[in-house]
């Protein structure tokens, strides 16, 4: 009878043992499942997260080539903008020495110091030829109304 009973406290805790390892065992399979569902999560996330820095590098990429356009043609507007400044400034000087050199024609010819009114009639000039313009345009009434 205590071989009996020896044997069967011994069943017992083999049957107690077998269950608490089938219960570990479960707690280990549902702890992986656990791991394994958050690796994938984590795996998910981090998929996103690279999509979004090759985006992000993209954009980058597409900044850096308006910004170095937008110095390309800064550079190129600089330039001109210097060429036409130097033009300018030989323009401003040529007429800085055509302004001296019209100043002493005008003061050899007209001493007065400019045209105004006066009762004195004009004397001959260089362009015209005759003393005053009237002469020209009465030939020119005459010939219209020869014409007409």
């Amino acid at each position: 009878a205590r071989l009996k009973e020896l044997m069967a406290k011994e069943e017992e805790l083999r049957r107690k043992r077998q269950e608490q390892k089938d219960l570990e065992k479960a707690e280990k399979e549902a702890q992986m499942a656990a791991l394994a569902k958050e690796e994938a999560k984590a795996a998910a996330e981090l998929s996103e997260l690279e999509r979004e820095v090759a985006k992000l590098r993209e954009q980058e990429h597409v900044r850096k080539d308006v910004v170095l356009k937008g110095k390309a043609a800064h550079e190129m507007a600089e330039r001109q903008y210097t060429e036409e400044m130097t033009d300018f400034e030989k323009l401003d000087s040529d007429l800085k020495i055509a302004e001296k050199s019209l100043r002493k024609f005008r003061r050899n010819e007209d001493a007065s110091g400019g045209v105004y009114n006066s009762d004195k009639p004009a004397g001959k000039t260089h362009m015209l030829g005759a003393r005053s313009g009237a002469s020209h345009c009465g030939v020119y009434a005459a010939g219209t109304a020869l014409i007409v």
